[in-house]
Parts: C-alpha cells; sequence; structure tokens
C-alpha cells in the first residue's frame, strides 16, 4: 500500500512500436507441503476430450499474452509474484481465441499493472462525458497500440461442471451445517420428515460486466430454490480455469483472492449469494461453484468472470512531472493533471500526495483524494478512452528563501481500495524572491491633459528579488478618459523597470482633478501592489497660461563646487547626506592573523538596523579575490539581506590566502533604494589577513596522543635533548614551563624561552642530577604558536575592552607579554604596522598550541634476597586453606630498596608528597612455579583508596584451568573470586581499593592447577581536594559619590 516503496510511471516512448513474442522464464513455485490448501482437494474433471477449435468472434478478444505493451520489472507491493515483462498485442474486433495451457506463463503473467506518461498535448478530441465530476471521453493520437487491452478468452465449452463432494467440506463447516435428525427410542411412530428442500445453480452463467484486475468485486450468482424459511448453505469452489488451463489448488492464491469456502444464508425471499474476489490477472475465469444444503440437497455449475487489466494513462503538461516552474513567496497555483481510462470496465483510483507536501495539495487542501473513472462501454476506437482532471495546486504563502529553493515530492497513483501502487509522478516546484519596490515619493504620479489629449508618464518599479518578477496591471475605469499600459511586466532579478503609462482625456471630461489607483499583483495569485495616479484635466486657455510669459525672464542656480570644503548643503534636490548610516556594524575593521596558504578561516561580523523601516542590503567584496561571503549555498562575492526594524543578523566573511603576505580589501555595504542627490549611500568595512603561519614540531620524544609526548630517561646523571624545529612559513615562539615534580627531583631546562624562525631548528637540554632523582614521572608544558599572534596580542590589551578577551584558563596565568630574547631584531624583520581592534587578542589564544611532555625518571635496580625452598602437599592443586597467608614477617632488606620498590608502584596521577607516611613492610608471598599456565595483564596494580581497575586472565594452556584468588579482605573487593578458564580463554576481574584506608602495599595471590601466581598492589592514600565556599553570590557595595570609592567584602 501507499507506505511502502513506489515505482516509477514509464514514459509512453519506452513502448515498443511493434508486437512482439515473448518467452517468460517461470518463476520457481513454493511446494504444495509448504503452501496450506484454502480448501481439500475437490474432485478434479478430467477432460480426455481434445479441445476443440474456436472461430472468430465479435464478442470478446482472445489473446491473453499477446500485446505489445512492455513491463519493466519490479517488486510486489502484495499478493501478486514479482514482475515479469508482460506483452499485450492490439485487441481487434474479430479474434481467435489461444487457449493457454503453459501453467508457468500462467502464473508468471500475474503481475501488478503499471501505468504510462505522456504530455496531454496528445489528446486530439474530447468529448463532455459528466460535468459533475470532470469527465469526457478523449482520443489518444499516439496511442493506436493501447486501446482496450482486455486479453478475454473465448469460453471453453468443453470445460463441464463437477459435483461437490461432501467429503471434501471442512469437517468443522460440514457438522455446523448438516444436524442429525434422532428418532425417540419409546416411539414406534413414523418419523415425519419436513418438506424437501431443493437448490439449483446454472449450469454455465456469466455476468454481463467486465471487470478489472487487482480491485475487489462483489458478484451475486443467482440459485433457485423452493426454501419456505432462513437455511444455511455451504458454498465451495472446486476447480478454476483460466481460459481453457486448469489451475491446480496449490496455485489459486497468487491468481484470485477470495473464500473459496463459506457459509451463506438463504431465505424465501433471496435468490442469489455474494462472492468477493480479487483477479490478479486478466482472462477468463471459470469457478465450479457447488452448494450444499442442510438437508444434504447440493448442486453445481459454472461461473465464468471476463476480467481485463487495467489501462490507466497519466497525462501531464511536459510529459514527464508536474512542474510548476519558478514561483515567488506568497504565490499559489495549479496544473491539470489528466487520468485516462482506456479500458472497459471502471477503475477506482487513489491519489496521495506524498511527505514532505507542505507546500502542495489538491484544490479542496487535502492530501488524498479517489474516484472512479468508468469504462469505455461503446465500440472501441484507437486510442479511445475516459479521461478525468484533477488540480494539484501549491502554495508558498510563509515561505521564506534567502536564494531559490527547489521543493520536490512524489503524487501516488493507487489501484483500488487495497491501494496496490502503480507508480508515481514527480512534483516540483522552485521558490524564490520577488520583491516589487516603487518610490513612495513620486506618487502620485500626475497626468496634465486638455480635453481630447494624451500625455505619457514613466513609472519606475525594481524587482528586489532572486527571481523574475511577473505583474498583472489592472487600472478601474473612469469617466474622465482612459488608462493604456501594458497588461503583463516581466522584471528580472535586481533590475529595474521603466513602466510607460498614457492617459488620454475624454473630450466629454470635467475640469477637475481626480484621484485614480494603479493595481499591480505578482503573478500567479501573489501579493498586490497600490500605486496612486492623479489626473488634471484643463482647458485649452490654461494650458497656453500655464507656459506664457509677459516679458523675458531669468532663471538662478546653484554651481556646484566638489572640492569646495564649506559647500552649502543645500543641493539640486535639497536632500543632504544622512549624519548615521542605517546600518550599524559591531567591526570596522576585520583581521586574519597567521592563517596557512591554502587552508580557510572564517569570522563572523553582527549587523544592525537601526531603523524602524526595513532595510534591503547588498554587500560586495571589492578589491581583493580572497576574501569572500560564505552562504549556505557556498563562498560569494555578493550577496544580499533583507534587516527587518531594529534586528540583527551575523555575516559570515571567509580568508582563503593563496600565497605568503598581506591581502587587503573592503566589504562595501549599499542599502537598496535610499539614494541622496540621486546617488546610492554606502559604507565599508576594511578587510586584512596575514597569510603564513609557524609549524613547530619535536624530535626526540614519543608521541602518545594529540599534543601529549613522552620523553623516557636512561640515565641517572645526565640530560635529555628534544630538537624544535619550525617546518612553517613565519617566525614561531616556544615557552617551557614545568609543570611539577615527583619528590625532589629539580629540572633544569636550557633553554625554556626562544623565537624560531621558519626553517630552523634548536636543541633544548632538560637535566637532573643524581641525588635528586627518584622513580616517577613529572610533566613538562611547552606552548607554541606564530610569533605574530603574540606581538598583536600585546598591542591589542593596550586598546579599550581587550581585557575581557584577554581570559583563557588553559594558558594556566602564564605570562606571554615578557620580552623574549631576539624579539626586538625579529619584529624589524617581519613588522605588521596596520590598525588593530579589541578584538585581535583572541588571534593569540586560538592559535597557540598547548603540548603536554611527560618525563619519566630512571630507576635503580632493587636488591633481593634468598630465599629458601618450601615443599607444597599434593602435586595436582594447592588448596586456597594452605597457601601462605599475609603476614607482618618483614624482607630483610634495607629501608632504601623498600622506598625504592613502594615509589616504583606508586600511581602517576597522584604525585608523592613530602608528609606521606612510608609504607608498610612488605607482606611475604609464595614464589610463583616456573610452570604457570595463567598469565596476568598487569602484572603490578597500583590503585587510590576507593579507585578500581580491570585485571585480565589469560589461559596460556590447551586445557581447562581452575582459579582461585586470595586477597585481605580489609583491604581489597574483588569480584569475581573464582572460576574455570577454557583452553586458551581470558577472564576479566574487577580489583576496588576498599575508601578511607591509609596506603598499603601487598599482593593478590592466584592459585590455579599445579600453579601460583602473584600479583604486587600499591594503595595510595587519597588526596583531599582544595574545597572553597562563597558565602554569597551578591558583593553589596552600598551608595557610591560621583568620584568617591566603596569596598564591599565576601
Amino acid at each position: 500500500p501507499s507506505s511502502g516503496n513506489s515505482k516509477p510511471i514509464k514514459p509512453f516512448g519506452t513502448v515498443n512500436r511493434l508486437p512482439q513474442s515473448v518467452v517468460l522464464p517461470v518463476k520457481p513455485q513454493i511446494s504444495a507441503k509448504q503452501i496450506p490448501s484454502p480448501t481439500p482437494s475437490g474432485p478434479n474433471t478430467a477432460r480426455d476430450t481434445p479441445t476443440p477449435t474456436l472461430g472468430k468472434t465479435s464478442s470478446l478478444p482472445s489473446s491473453i499474452n499477446t500485446s505489445s505493451r512492455s513491463r519493466r520489472l519490479s517488486g510486489t507491493r502484495h499478493s501478486s509474484p514479482i514482475k515479469k515483462v508482460v506483452t499485450i498485442q492490439t485487441p481487434t474486433a474479430d479474434l481467435v481465441s489461444t487457449p493457454l495451457n503453459d501453467l508457468s506463463n500462467l502464473l508468471t503473467s500475474a503481475n501488478t499493472p503499471i501505468l504510462h506518461l505522456a504530455s496531454s498535448s496528445h489528446i486530439t478530441t474530447s468529448t463532455p462525458y459528466h460535468h459533475g465530476l470532470n469527465l469526457s471521453t478523449v482520443i489518444l493520437d499516439h496511442l493506436t497500440h493501447n486501446q482496450s487491452v482486455s486479453p478475454f478468452i473465448n469460453p471453453d465449452t468443453s470445460i463441464s461442471a463437477g459435483n461437490l463432494d461432501a467429503s471434501t467440506i471442512t469437517p468443522a463447516l460440514y457438522t455446523s451445517l448438516v444436524k442429525p435428525v434422532r428418532q425417540t427410542p419409546a416411539s414406534h411412530q413414523e418419523l415425519h420428515l419436513p418438506h424437501q428442500s431443493t437448490i439449483e445453480l446454472p449450469s454455465d452463467w456469466t455476468p454481463n460486466s467486465v471487470f478489472s484486475s487487482h480491485t475487489k468485486v462483489m458478484v451475486s450468482v443467482p440459485v433457485k430454490h423452493n426454501l419456505t424459511c432462513s437455511t444455511s448453505m455451504v458454498m465451495k469452489v472446486t476447480s478454476l480455469w483460466v481460459g481453457s488451463c486448469q489451475v491446480p489448488n496449490q496455485h489459486w492464491d497468487q491468481l484470485v483472492d477470495t473464500n473459496w469456502e463459506k457459509m451463506v444464508t438463504l431465505d424465501q425471499e433471496r435468490k442469489s449469494f455474494d462472492m468477493e474476489l480479487t483477479m490478479k490477472k486478466a482472462g477468463t475465469f471459470t469457478f465450479n461453484v457447488g452448494v450444499m444444503l442442510e438437508n444434504g440437497v447440493s448442486s453445481c455449475g459454472l461461473v465464468r468472470f471476463q476480467v481485463e487489466e487495467p489501462n490507466i494513462q497519466v497525462l501531464t503538461e511536459n510529459g514527464s512531472k508536474l512542474d510548476f516552474g519558478s514561483l515567488p513567496e506568497d504565490c499559489s497555483t495549479s496544473v491539470p493533471l489528466i487520468l485516462v481510462n482506456c479500458g472497459s470496465c471502471p477503475v477506482p483510483i487513489f491519489l496521495e500526495i506524498r511527505q514532505p507536501a507542505d507546500l502542495f495539495s489538491f484544490t479542496n487542501g487535502s492530501k488524498l483524494t479517489s474516484f472512479t473513472i468508468p469504462g469505455v462501454v461503446e465500440k472501441q476506437a484507437d486510442g479511445k478512452g475516459v479521461a478525468k482532471e484533477i488540480e494539484v495546486q501549491v502554495k508558498t504563502v510563509g515561505v521564506a528563501v534567502m536564494q531559490p529553493q527547489v521543493f520536490q515530492t512524489e503524487l501516488l497513483v493507487m489501484l483500488g481500495e487495497e491501494r496496490v501502487v502503480l507508480g508515481t509522478v514527480d512534483i516540483i516546484v522552485k521558490v524564490g524572491t520577488a520583491k516589487l519596490r516603487v518610490k513612495k515619493s513620486v506618487e502620485p504620479v500626475l497626468f496634465s491633459c486638455v480635453l481630447g489629449e494624451s500625455i505619457t508618464k514613466s513609472i519606475q518599479l525594481r524587482n528586489c528579488g532572486n527571481i523574475t518578477l511577473m505583474l498583472e496591471t489592472m487600472i478601474e475605469d473612469l469617466n474622465q478618459g482612459s488608462f493604456s499600459l501594458k497588461k503583463n511586466i516581466q522584471i528580472m532579478p535586481d533590475c529595474d523597470f521603466s513602466l510607460p503609462v498614457t492617459f488620454t482625456c475624454s473630450p466629454q471630461a470635467s475640469f477637475i482633478t481626480s484621484e485614480h489607483k494603479l493595481y499591480m499583483s505578482v503573478i500567479p495569485n501573489g501579493p498586490k501592489h497600490l500605486i496612486s495616479l492623479q489626473t488634471t484635466v484643463m482647458s485649452n486657455q490654461e494650458s497656453i497660461n500655464e507656459f506664457k510669459s509677459s516679458r523675458p525672464a531669468l532663471s538662478f542656480g546653484v554651481i556646484k563646487k566638489p572640492d569646495m570644503p564649506n559647500a552649502s548643503p543645500t543641493h539640486v534636490n535639497n536632500e543632504a547626506l544622512p549624519a548615521v548610516f542605517p546600518v550599524e556594524c559591531d567591526r570596522s575593521l576585520i583581521n586574519f592573523f597567521s592563517v596557512p596558504v591554502g587552508t580557510k578561516e572564517e569570522q563572523i561580523i553582527t549587523l544592525k538596523n537601526s531603523t524602524f523601516d526595513t532595510v534591503c542590503l547588498n554587500l560586495i567584496i571589492r578589491e581583493t579575490d580572497n576574501f569572500s561571503l560564505l552562504v549556505p549555498a557556498g563562498a560569494v562575492s555578493t550577496s544580499q539581506l533583507v534587516l527587518p526594524p531594529q534586528s540583527t543578523q551575523d555575516v559570515k566573511i571567509l580568508y582563503c590566502p593563496t600565497r605568503v603576505g598581506t591581502d587587503r580589501g573592503k566589504l562595501v555595504l549599499k542599502p537598496q533604494g535610499r539614494k541622496v542627490g540621486g546617488k546610492s549611500i554606502k559604507a565599508s568595512i576594511i578587510l586584512c589577513g596575514v597569510a603564513g603561519s609557524s609549524n613547530i614540531q619535536m624530535e626526540g620524544v614519543d608521541e602518545l596522543e594529540a599534543n601529549h609526548y613522552q620523553l623516557p630517561c636512561q640515565q641517572f646523571n645526565g640530560s635529555n635533548m628534544i630538537r624544535f624545529m619550525n617546518k612553517g612559513d613565519s617566525t614561531g615562539f616556544v615557552k617551557i614551563v614545568c609543570g611539577g615534580h615527583v619528590g625532589s627531583t629539580k629540572l633544569e631546562i636550557i633553554p625554556s624561552v626562544f623565537l624560531l624562525e621558519s626553517g630552523f631548528a634548536k636543541d633544548v637540554s632538560i637535566s637532573y642530577p643524581e641525588e635528586d632523582c627518584s622513580m616517577g614521572t613529572t610533566i613538562i608544558t611547552i606552548f607554541t604558536g606564530p610569533e605574530l599572534v603574540r606581538h598583536v596580542m600585546k598591542r591589542a590589551r593596550q586598546l579599550p575592552g581587550s581585557a575581557r578577551l584577554s581570559n583563557n584558563p588553559t594558558l594556566m596565568g602564564i605570562n606571554f607579554e615578557e620580552e623574549f630574547p631576539g624579539e626586538a631584531i625579529m619584529n624589524t624583520r617581519e613588522p605588521f604596522r596596520g590598525d588593530l581592534t579589541a578584538f585581535d587578542v583572541k588571534h593569540f589564544y586560538q592559535k597557540t598550541l598547548k603540548h603536554q611532555l611527560s618525563l619519566t625518571m630512571p630507576s635503580k635496580p632493587l636488591e633481593f634476597d634468598q630465599l629458601s625452598v618450601e615443599d607444597t602437599l599434593s602435586e595436582t592443586r594447592i588448596d586456597q586453606s594452605i597457601a601462605m597467608p599475609f603476614s607482618t614477617q618483614k624482607v630483610v632488606t634495607q629501608q632504601r630498596s623498600f622506598a625504592r620498590q613502594a615509589n616504583k608502584f606508586q600511581s602517576p596521577r597522584v604525585p608523592a608528597q613530602d608528609n606521606i607516611s612510608a609504607f608498610p613492610p612488605s607482606m611475604s608471598k609464595p614464589p610463583p612455579t616456573h610452570d604457570s599456565q595463567l598469565l596476568l595483564i598487569p602484572s603490578q596494580l597500583s590503585l587510590i583508596s576507593g579507585a578500581e581497575a580491570i585485571v585480565k586472565m589469560v589461559n596460556k594452556s590447551p586445557q581447562p584451568v581452575h582459579w582461585d584468588l586470595s586477597w585481605p579482605s580489609s583491604k581489597l573487593s574483588i569480584t569475581p573470586g573464582a572460576g574455570m578458564l577454557s583452553p586458551h580463554g581470558q577472564a576479566v576481574v574487577c580489583v576496588q581499593a576498599l575508601p578511607g584506608q591509609p596506603s598499603w602495599r601487598g599482593q593478590i595471590s592466584v592459585y590455579s592447577d599445579n600453579s601460583v601466581d602473584t600479583m604486587e598492589v600499591v594503595i595510595a592514600a587519597a588526596v583531599s581536594a582544595p574545597c572553597i565556599t562563597v558565602s554569597s553570590n551578591l558583593v553589596e557595595m552600598g551608595m557610591a559619590l560621583l568620584g568617591s570609592t566603596t569596598t564591599g567584602s565576601i
């Protein structure tokens, strides 16, 4: 149905002109065991007699598979099989029936009908059929091959009706129908049976009407009976033929949807019963129908249906889609869509406009409509059919677009109540802006004329939109004379148009002045504009006196001197330049610094309409090719904005440098319709861009992730070298800060601040003494960036308003305004003397990179004592109960060795503090066996009090291994504590340090088959974070006089 996938309508141009035979592949069918039979098999009528030869007939066309119409492949949308190519031949007046005995061709040809699309100009004749339903009889000049495509087959007289076998009726249905008559055992009198009811079906019955395939039809089959009261009856279809081919009952559902067996109620007045069917192909369908009453009386007969495939032609203006063309905002229009039924049977049609369909609808405003197109009842001529015309409309009211935008959807054409999708028609419209601008200062337009003469005035019009503006003009009738002007006007986008209007005064006009209205409507059905006209009718004497003078006269004017500084502000038109530009901007200068060549950088400025009138503003980039405006359509050099009164709008400026150096340009703002002295006013915003940036990289370190590096130290008393290289286009700066220390480690960084020119390298030494060397990690922070943005930041911070833009928490309050070595000489080589704004301090914070370098200190080898070998109690498994417990036995090692071991497992996230107490003595542990079958990842674990970690255990052996864990429950929590590992399997264990405990060091024992493993655990006490509480979020400053100072406290 309508929510599924649709298939496009096939154009007429793809139809083959010459009929040709098509051999179709046999579609694989599901076996009878997989498809339940709709009813038990009825008795099959044996047909031993050969099929008689049929002669010509004028009543029915014959072929079921002989048309030249090509049908494309498509997925099924209902119970019909997958579409194949079907060829239908043009039926003639006299046809010879061709029995279709090939069952594979019969089943494969049961497909959903499709539509064809053509232009409505092919209609050559149109006769009104029904005005109320908007129907007409038409003839299409290009469809000589496409008359009624009803592939009827003459009745096969060799088919005979078969009797209804009661054993084939469903047992439940048969039991509910036949009620047994029981005789009382005590009574030996004769049983009086009711009147014997009889029923009879016509032996061969065919309805007069032709039916459409793929639509549900209800047919009343006549029946004769002598019933005197309401009686139940069973109706059952026992056999099915299509043409002369008998269809096995397991394939019936592929051709017909119906109730093959049902209960029907008959009374004395009712002489028929109903059959509801949906045929899935065209042809002659013959049903062997049997009926049975309650008393077991039965009858049978043949019921034949003539079925044709729906032949619907869709006609549009261009023959491919419903195209509304270009439409301005706040307009509406409609286009016709014609559907032609070229068949003999009526066809129910459903039309639905798919979502999104906010702009499109039918003329009644709905998105769904339905109707039935009658069939051709007269003798069919070439291309004859019944046409139905509907209107599809589009409304752009409320649509606002900055650039022309295309809106598109689809019209679904569906068949019958099941809404089988026949195809789709594309609906498309292009929406843009087309706005008319007229100077109100020239209104009213004056026309002064004498009796019987004419005068012409021009009205200046302008289209401020981005699509063509179509106008329709109209002036109301008047008694003083008549106006003549163009009826329809077309104005191109962003162009002016001079409209000549001629007033012809009537000889009988009165000598008065009158007002008139010129109406200009946007086509189609758009807004209306009103222009005031004023006519004055004068007598001949008044016309002469208007230009008559009794003596010579002089005309005085003003000589314009453009270079005179104190020129008179009074111009010819008495208009002066406005003191303030109608549009304000948050910046009059836009700088781009250190932009790499070949990349793009954008900045946003905000424009504000400070007036109470709508301003249509043109934006133009001049004097450069590297700057552009960024709009939804892309980068452009010109754009247009409409600013409502007292509103703001953001504008994106894009800088794309192509070479190293400085680029300059300007952004020109020109409001439309605002002129002084005949010239447009404008304002400019300066654009400046400096291309080229530094690219400082480090060598000798390992990169862990973006901007995070690691430097392992291999010597106890020495230094490590890091090389900094500038691979960019301009000079960069480097500032190195030690972010902390571990224990008493002292670092010496030489140099820590320097400038690096393009293409140069510099080595930095990081050294540490042996006596202060201890195990752990320290963080070094490195800041790099272009020297130009640092130089600009130092200058811009002196400007008002820059303080609020100079705070960046990632820089940790480090002072970057200090004098770098060689800074004075470098600024003379690469100077920037242009103007700056307070906003330019942001360039430094946006383009300065922060790198973190983790310096790993070396560790001295540990000292070990020899341990004695102990014997175990079992060779198969060490029981957990005899495992060596944790104890307070002291390891005979020196205190310095223990301190180094404790620091080795300390978490790098918690720096060592001087006030942290020493770890308790290490616990004794059982020695790990050499044939260990488990691998612990990691083998050493460092935790903070309250934290948790994941430990993975891997079975290295090809045999399953059982494992148990032993740990101090007062220090740790481990889940799970035991388990079984499959060969080469893995297990994950969660280890959590209990919160609130001091520093501790111990181990976890892992007991498995014939082996024991240990994992060292170090727990560091959690360091509480400082907490600052503010008493109030409001500081009361009290009263203050001008020039005085007051204080408040929190």
